[in-house]
Formats: C-alpha cells, structure tokens, sequence
C-alpha cells in the first residue's frame, strides 16, 4: 500500500468520525432542549399543559372503560377448577398474581402497567371472593 491510499484511508476515517460525532452531538443537544422545556413547563405550572395532561388521561380511562369485558367468575380469574382445594387455589393466586407485579412491569409502557394493575385487582378480588366462598383463610 502506497503512501496515497494510506492518506485517503486515514483522511475518510477522520471524516467519518466528525461526521459521527457532529450527528451525536446534535441528538444530545436535542434531548437536553427538551428535558429543560419539559422541566420549565412542569415548574411554571402550565395551566394549558395540565389540561392537556388531565384530558389524556381522561380519554384514556374511558377508551379502557369501553373496553372492559364483564366480570370473569372467580375460578377463571386464578384460573383453577371451580371445585379446586384451597391449596390448589392458593398456589394458583401466588402464580397468578406474581405476573402482574409492580417490579415485573415497571419497564413496560404506561397502557401495560395499567393493565397490569387492573389484572393484579381482578386476581386479588376472585381470590378474596374464594375465601369467602371456600371459608378458609
């Protein structure tokens, strides 16, 4: 390899490496701006902002609410046999209930946790609701 290429080689690598790190750079620049506007919003206390916020949640409880199917049975919900001993339903809430835990969701979206929470609700009343049937504790 001659002394040119050796040159061209050396000179598109140092090119590319400013290239790359100019693009970097701006990204950063970027997310930065916007945890600063978005930190300036939440410390002014944006009235618009908070209606924005208030309404998307609003919307998004009721787009939930539309999709709610009736109540499962008690026995679907731990999924078990209706006539399962208390130890069998027992183990299965421990098994059903271990899904929807806070620490096993926390690194999915918001719609996911609250989905989670919702099943973890359903669990723990069809397991409250067997205890009562069952009269065992």
């Amino acid at each position: 390899m001659g002394w040119l290429e050796f040159t061209v080689i050396i000179v598109c690598g140092l090119l590319g490496f400013i290239v790359v790190n100019a693009v970097i750079d701006g990204r950063r620049a970027k997310a930065e701006g916007q945890q600063k506007n978005d930190g300036a919003k939440k410390a002014n206390g944006d009235p618009e902002n908070d209606e924005d916020a208030a309404q998307t949640r609003h919307d998004r409880q009721h787009r939930t609410e539309d999709k709610e199917s009736p109540p499962r049975s008690w026995w679907e919900a731990l999924n078990v046999d209706q006539d399962a001993s208390p130890e069998q339903i027992k183990s299965a809430f421990r098994k059903e209930i271990s899904k929807y835990h806070p620490d096993r969701v926390e690194g999915l979206g918001i719609e996911l946790r609250e989905l989670a929470d919702r099943m973890a609700k359903d669990v723990n009343r069809a397991y409250t609701l067997a205890k009562q049937l069952r009269n065992f504790k």
